[in-house]
């Protein structure tokens, strides 16, 4: 129905499936121009007849909707649920649905039905080990599956269950030409590596669906033959012993011990911990010795299971024999007591009960470097003269001393970043990560270990891009919760030191995630204050409150020390307590000093400065800044000082400075700050070029609120004691309340009223709280 020039907007999903008769009807509406018609077709659908003939009019325009990468998911999944997913989660739904939006939908909605799409306070997370999909998802899937047809089937059945097999295997299993219509048909890839053509399904969806249906006895029967073949060509093959290992389990319900601990230990030097687990568990009792026992708790405790850990390896205690075994027990239960039960005594007295049994000079020596590395991990850095320069592991098979050295190299670059040796925690930390790489299928610790420490190292060094690089490295390659969740820590701080604030409060909120399921092993103290900081500065300042109440009393972090109280201190500064949250973060810079923590001193005598206390600090920057290496210290000082000077001038350029390293909202409150000293001087101009440069700034940290911020209007009038005692007042507190929070006489913090509202044009508090708002 014609209308003027309007026309009826005719939507239809999947045009394939219109009757005969429908398809004409619109061909001819669409011709005449009746109907404007917006269809979908999948890429696999055919098109026959009508159809074919009314996508192919000349009028058509044809859009090819590519597949969502991992960006574009997150941003999609964070408007539906209405609150960040967990970079995990994300992770998983991408590789599960392949970022086919379809899939995805049916998945995520299946997964919220079924309870296994879980919001944990802070991010929703995925539980993807437990996956229903939707009755539609399954009729789409079915759909394309069936056109395997009977011939084709057993293939289908084989990569579902024992994915990825070699061309050979597949061939074994049905007819050349089938494996070659099947991949025309897109049901499954064909792909060379190295020297084998490996064959898997075209999509994890297609094996998920496939093995829900698959009887009992039918995945048996398939995974014995499976077996077979494998067995029948010598099972030499890189990962082969795992494979059997996991089919026998899967196909009979048990597996030779030996092969069982075989394959485990290949699981365990390939990151998988929780197959390792699997595989030793499937052991009988009686079969366990010292070093089937020492792998399990090994895996026991990367994967977060302190308690079951700490029976494992006392039970290999009992049983060890040798000075190795020995050595290798108490290190690996002074890992688990030490970052499972944060019990540093306990991790302590595992070294020492080893060090009174070992005759190995070697095994001795390596023992006191593993008691160096749990040193700098507790925070003892005072004691860096002792720490011994790393040398490289001798040999490139499974060893026990690359582990330890490995550990500890990692240990050494995060130390060296937080006495603020930046420049030497990065070259030692690059060194080690190469080594680490070429050690990658022989120690136990992932090198996305070396990795999180280089993202701090880099942070500190004013080198926020790269350090992000190490960052996104670390989190892709590594799936243990407690290494993930120090990586989110490490990117979290340095957004924070960045002023992205919404990346900083998302990589904070997946710290604490991912800590909360680690049980152990995580920076969550740290990750929290992180969280409830960025939480205040966006002005979430509920949920902020929530997570001080949930936290409870704050305890020492151990490393970055001090930084504990971050969170502390910004929910005051935004609630308009600036002289409490400075009182807050100079304790915690006192803490820090105390244990030679260089990097979180600086840290939190910055954000002192920031909040109006920068003449109680610029001495101690200064000295501070004197002993660190690296870009960012400098800037740093030259900020803090041009604040404690009132000066202008420098204040705009610590603000270019600062902002050549990506520290932005430093920058923006450093442009703001000299706008406000321009008005107060009169020179206004100048002091409008300011306001135009704090705000260009401020679009690099969106959202982003702090009391140093007001660049506009009457509020950039104010000196910095009216400003201060106007958010106080707009906060709702009496002068009373506001004079004894400041430790001056009620008179005073009237006058001082009396001339912010002259300033503004406004009469009354009511009017305060309003203008404040607009103008940060």
């Amino acid at each position: 129905m014609v209308q003027k020039d309007r026309r009826l907007v005719v939507m239809v999903d999947d045009l394939p499936l219109l009757d005969a008769a429908s398809a004409v009807l619109l061909t001819h509406l669409t011709r005449r121009r009746a109907v404007f018609l917006i269809g979908t077709v999948r890429a696999e659908s055919p098109l026959t007849g009508h159809v074919r003939e009314l996508v192919t009019m000349p009028t058509a325009r044809r859009t090819e909707l590519s597949e969502l990468g991992p960006d574009r998911v997150a941003q999609l999944l964070t408007r539906v649920l209405g609150g960040d997913v967990a970079q995990r989660s994300l992770q998983a739904l991408t590789d599960i649905t392949r970022g086919n939006v379809l899939y995805l939908r049916e998945v995520v909605l299946g997964a919220y039905e079924a309870g296994t799409l879980l919001h944990d306070g802070d991010v929703w997370v995925l539980d993807p080990s437990v996956l229903r999909p939707t009755t539609r998802l399954r009729e789409v899937l079915h759909d394309r599956l069936v056109s395997a047809g009977a011939e084709g089937w057993p293939l289908i059945e084989l990569l579902a269950l024992a994915e990825p097999v070699s061309r050979s295997e597949a061939e074994a299993v049905v007819a050349p030409s089938v494996v070659t219509q099947l991949e025309h048909k897109g049901l499954i890839h064909v792909a060379r590596d190295e020297r084998r053509t490996l064959v898997t399904l075209a999509h994890p969806l297609h094996g998920e669906l496939v093995r829900a249906d698959m009887p009992l006895t039918r995945k048996r029967l398939v995974l014995r033959r499976q077996i077979e073949r494998v067995e029948s060509r010598g099972a030499r093959r890189k990962g082969d012993v795992e494979r059997l290992a996991s089919w026998s389990l899967a196909a009979t319900g048990t597996a030779d011990p030996v092969l069982l601990t075989r394959a485990a230990v290949t699981a365990r030097y390939a990151h998988d911990y929780e197959q390792a687990i699997r595989l030793l568990r499937a052991m009988p009792e009686r079969a366990h010795g010292p070093t089937s026992l020492l792998l399990l708790g090994e895996s026991l405790f990367q994967s977060g299971d302190v308690d079951a850990a700490e029976a494992a390896l006392g039970r290999a205690a009992r049983l060890a024999a040798t000075d190795t075994q020995t050595r290798d027990i108490a290190v690996t239960r002074s890992l688990n007591l030490f970052w499972g039960r944060s019990d540093v005594p306990g991790a302590m007295r595992c070294l020492d009960w080893a060090g009174e049994r070992l005759r190995d000079p070697a095994a001795l020596s390596s023992l006191e470097l593993h008691r160096t590395y749990l040193r700098i991990f507790s925070g003892r850095l005072e004691e860096h003269a002792a720490w011994p320069p790393v040398e490289e592991p001798v040999g490139t098979g499974p060893s026990a001393e690359a582990d330890i050295r490995m550990r500890y190299a990692a240990a050494r670059t995060l130390g060296f970043a937080l006495l603020g040796r930046s420049d030497d925690a990065m070259d030692g930390g690059v060194k080690a990560h190469e080594v680490h790489q070429r050690l990658l299928d022989s120690t136990l610790p992932h090198p996305a270990l070396q990795l999180n420490c280089l993202i701090t190292a880099a942070a500190e060094a004013g080198e926020l891009a790269r350090a992000r690089e190490y960052g996104a490295e670390a989190f892709a390659a590594v799936s243990a919760p407690p290494i993930r969740s120090w990586t989110a820590f490490h990117l979290g701080r340095t957004e924070w030191l960045a002023g992205d604030l919404v990346s900083a409060r998302r990589w904070f909120a997946e710290s604490v995630s991912l800590g909360r399921a680690a049980q152990g092993g995580v920076p969550l103290t740290v990750a929290v204050s992180g969280l409830m900081a960025t939480a205040a500065l966006l002005g979430d300042v509920d949920t902020a409150v929530t997570l001080r109440e949930q936290s409870g009393p704050t305890s020492p972090s151990g490393l970055f020390q001090g930084e504990e109280r971050l969170g502390e201190a910004w929910l005051l500064a935004v609630q308009g307590y600036q002289a409490r949250a400075r009182r807050v973060l100079l304790e915690g810079a006192r803490a820090a000093r105390e244990h030679g923590h260089v990097a979180s001193e600086m840290l939190l005598l910055t954000d002192v400065a920031r909040l109006g206390g920068a003449r109680a600090c610029d001495s101690r920057v200064t000295e501070l800044a004197r002993s660190c290496s690296g870009r960012l210290a400098s800037v740093r000082q030259s900020f803090v000082l041009a604040l404690a000077r009132d000066d202008a001038d420098a204040l705009l350029a610590a603000a270019d400075a600062l902002a050549s390293l990506g520290a932005y909202v430093l920058a923006a409150e450093g442009a703001a700050i000299a706008a406000h000293r321009w008005w107060r001087v009169g020179r206004p101009a100048l002091a409008t070029q300011a306001v135009a440069k704090s705000a260009s700034f401020r679009q690099q940290c969106p959202g982003v609120q702090t009391p140093a911020m007001v660049v506009a209007g009457g509020a950039a009038r104010l000196s910095a004691r009216e400003r201060e005692i106007a958010f106080l007042a707009q906060a709702r507190l009496s002068s009373q309340e506001i004079a004894d929070e400041l430790g001056i006489s009620v008179r005073t913090v009237n006058n001082h009223l009396a001339h912010v509202y002259s300033k503004l044009g406004i009469s009354e508090r009511r009017e305060l709280a309003k203008l404040l708002r607009e103008e940060t």
